[in-house]
Order: structure tokens, then C-alpha cells, then sequence
């Protein structure tokens, strides 16, 4: 099995592992991988602490972004990332575009996975999409590496004030997007710079292609 929870029920979960030996060998000898939000470094090691002691090795977490209006995920990391606030890069099918509010970088996302607005609230969808057609997250990241942006992304706070304001404003961008789906990860492109080249890990995350940027 994959587990996915909060982080409550995370440290929960770690507390009543680390209690009962039998419950802890049961359960991570089946354990495939588990997705813990992006700040729960605790979390994390518990889990691999755990893990280590029962097996030798280290847990394979997940973690990423999203919302329930993206139903509900933008941005996962790989297996073996374990930097805490890292989310990584778009799913398949996601384009994010980092747009500058308030000094930092508004994540917005166009999907198929995206609601297209608020049930009788014309007013409220209306301000949760750009002018692109992009709904704004209202959360904002970074580049773990700006000069290895195959990296990802690394969650960077809240845009303030809540609720989300309608910054009509059009600003100079960043966009990410996934192109081809793969069985486990995606290749793709990353638009960032005008005039410039970025590299792209292939499924196998071992390969990388060389991609124009726009």
C-alpha cells in the first residue's frame, strides 16, 4: 500500500509504529511508499529512523502541492528527495506559471484536474483566475536551484492578505510544464528564461534532454 494523511495523523501514525514491534514489521514490510506534506521533516525521519531500524533502509517519501480546487494535486517531488518544503515539479498534464506578487512568486495552474469555478459564486471564480485563465493557488514558491531547475520547487510561504486578492496586472512570468506521460515520472519542458536551454530529467530520471525554451 501508498499512504497518504495529514500531519496529525502522521505523528500519530510514527508514535504507535515506534510502540509495537509486531504493528511496525507488519506494516512497512508492505509499505511502498508514503506522502507526508511538505514541511514534515519530523515526519520524514521518523519514518526512515523507523525504517532503518526494521530494514536497513531508508522510507520512500513523497511529498508535493496542491489544493481541492486542482482535485487535489499540482506538484509532486521523486522518490529519494528529502528536502523539506520541496514539492517538486507539475504532474503530468499540470502547467504552473510563477508569477511575481507581492516579492515572492504566485503559483498558478491550468489542468484538466482544475475546477472550473465556485458553485453559484460568479464573483468568487471570477477573481480566482487570471486573465490567462490560470487559478491562482495563493501560495508561492522558489527554485531549489536556479541553475538545476530539474530540481524543483521549494514552497515559499502564503501570498497575503487572505482571501486572494485579483491582481489583474498582467507581470512578467515563469511557466512549468509536463509534456509526455511515462509510467512513473514525465519528460517535459520548462519554460524559463527567453532564449535559453534547460534540462529535463527523462522517466528514468537518469537521462536528460536538451529542450529550446520559447
Amino acid at each position: 500500500p501508498s499512504i497518504s494523511t495529514c500531519p496529525r495523523d502522521s505523528i500519530a501514525g510514527c508514535e504507535s509504529l515506534a510502540a509495537d514491534a509486531d504493528l511496525r514489521v507488519r506494516f512497512l514490510s508492505r509499505l511502498r511508499a508514503c506522502f507526508c506534506p511538505p514541511g514534515c521533516r519530523s515526519t520524514w525521519d521518523a519514518l526512515n529512523a523507523l525504517a532503518q531500524q526494521e530494514f536497513g533502509v531508508d522510507m520512500p517519501v513523497i511529498t508535493g502541492l496542491g489544493a481541492t480546487e486542482t482535485a487535489p494535486s499540482v506538484c509532486f517531488t521523486r522518490p529519494g528527495t528529502r528536502l523539506a518544503g520541496a514539492i517538486g515539479l507539475p504532474a503530468t498534464g499540470n502547467v504552473v506559471k510563477l508569477v511575481p506578487v507581492e516579492g515572492k512568486l504566485e503559483m498558478r495552474v491550468k489542468g484538466p484536474n482544475v475546477t472550473p469555478g465556485y458553485w453559484r459564486q460568479p464573483e468568487t471564480t471570477t477573481a480566482a483566475f487570471d486573465e490567462e485563465g490560470y487559478y491562482r493557488l495563493g501560495d508561492a514558491a522558489r527554485w531549489i536551484d536556479e541553475g538545476d531547475i530539474a530540481q524543483g520547487l521549494m514552497f515559499d510561504g502564503r501570498i497575503q492578505p487572505r482571501p486572494r486578492r485579483d491582481h489583474r496586472q498582467r507581470a512578467a512570468s515563469t511557466s512549468v510544464r509536463c509534456w509526455a506521460a511515462a509510467p512513473t515520472w514525465s519528460s517535459g519542458c520548462m519554460q524559463s528564461r527567453p532564449g535559453t536551454t534547460s534540462s529535463w530529467p527523462d522517466h528514468d530520471m537518469m537521462e536528460t534532454k536538451q529542450l529550446m525554451i520559447n
